[in-house]
């Protein structure tokens, strides 16, 4: 498949349908990391396991990859003609989940993680902090994904909520974690709409709330400016080869 690296909830759910039998953003196959709660001394967020995005060379990333006991079925995949470079994992008796993006070949740029069960929105704020940013998205009736972003850790959370009638508190799931260069960071602030994150409260509720962030002009190659509202956290699209089907 074409990997069609776009930032943010999209990226999550492109990963979702490739990976899973079911669209359902909760897997137990995924990955089974909670250094979001319980980090190292000398790795926390954005750094994941040694990997940060914007500072790692991906040929340490991949080695870092290949040393992980719990990891398997990396595979890597290389686009000639631009010099991009992505690699997808999954844990050992898992389901694909997980993704690293090099825009260049030389730095990893981008990191995508899917987690099972064991990261609280509640026991993450405690960790991290509370973000500074919110964006939701309905999936279906019984799905909602909320997005809080940390703009200064380079990182966006996906907690899960059970539809648009549910509600964000602390025992909500973190289901996915995207890590970014602050590069890739400053570009998903400049083409979101975002909400102000203020704590617990109702999906439909953050819904409702007045956006502190819309999407600013961003000029097109022919050199002029277009004010297109950018669906929630897209940007331009790399067309790395990946495999990220089972």
């Amino acid at each position: 498949m074409k990997l069609r690296l776009t930032l943010l909830l999209a990226a999550v759910l492109v990963t979702v349908a490739a990976c899973a039998p079911s669209q359902e953003l909760r897997n137990p196959g995924f990955l089974q990391d909670t250094s979001l709660v319980n980090p190292g001394e000398e790795c926390v967020a954005p750094c994941w396991r040694g990997i940060t995005p914007g500072s790692t060379e991906w040929s340490a990333a991949i080695s870092i990859l290949e040393d992980q006991a719990d990891i398997t079925n990396l595979e890597i995949e290389n686009n000639e003609e631009t010099g991009e470079l992505a690699a997808t994992f999954q844990r050992r008796d898992g389901v694909p989940c997980c993704l690293l993006y090099s825009r260049s070949g030389a730095l990893v740029d981008q990191m995508l993680l899917q987690l099972a069960s064991g990261n609280a929105v509640g026991a993450v704020v405690d960790n991290l902090g509370e973000p500074t940013y919110f964006n939701g998205t309905e999936v279906d009736e019984n799905q909602a994904a909320a997005a809080l972003f940390y703009p200064d850790r380079g990182l966006v959370l996906y907690a899960f909520v059970e539809g648009l009638n549910g509600t964000l508190n602390a025992d909500s799931e973190i289901f996915a974690a995207l890590y970014l260069s602050s590069t890739d960071m400053e570009q998903v602030l400049e083409t979101s709409t975002l909400q102000s994150y203020v704590g617990y409260k109702p999906f439909a509720d953050y819904l409702d709330d007045e956006p502190v962030l819309t999407p600013q002009p961003q000029e097109t190659t022919e050199g002029e400016t277009t004010d297109g509202d950018v669906a929630p956290a897209t940007t331009e699209e790399p067309t790395a080869e990946a495999t990220a089907t089972p």
